[in-house]
């Protein structure tokens, strides 16, 4: 029984491995796929095209509608956020000791200082592991 149990074991095992590097395969191509569509869809919207234009084109060119919506959508919040700057800001907590964004894993991704410091404001006062006082600055990074 024993001999039987380790032959089923090998095959079990085989046919995981199998399963595993064929997913792995197709999740390789998907990423391929994936970011060929969003170069098309960025390559479109560089040539001035509106975003419903770049939608009908990258449906042309075989691709859904919700996809292509999709894909747009992407390269049009890509857009938006290289225009932002990025800002880290410090504070005071409740017990007086001066805390970072940093300390906290956060920045804030920001037009303009006018905007970051509120932005700033909203993060502190909604952090719950951390009881803030008052906020101290805002920076920009780079």
């Amino acid at each position: 029984m024993s001999k039987i149990s380790t032959n089923m074991d090998v095959q079990r095992a085989t046919f995981v491995e199998s399963l595993y590097s064929s997913l792995k395969k197709q999740a390789s191509k998907a990423i391929v796929e994936h970011n060929k569509m969003v170069a098309i869809a960025k390559a479109y919207m560089e040539d001035g095209l509106e975003e419903q234009e770049c939608v009908e084109l990258l449906m042309i060119d075989g691709i859904s509608r919700e996809a292509s919506e999709c894909y747009v959508s992407m390269v049009t919040s890509e857009k938006q956020d290289d225009n932002l700057n990025e800002y880290s800001f410090q504070f005071q907590d409740a017990t007086g000791s001066i805390l970072s964004s940093f300390d906290i894993g956060r920045t804030i991704r920001a037009a303009n200082e006018d905007q970051a410091w509120t932005m700033a404001e909203e993060i502190v006062n909604s952090e719950v592991d951390v009881e803030s006082q008052k906020l101290l600055s805002v920076n920009r990074i780079g």
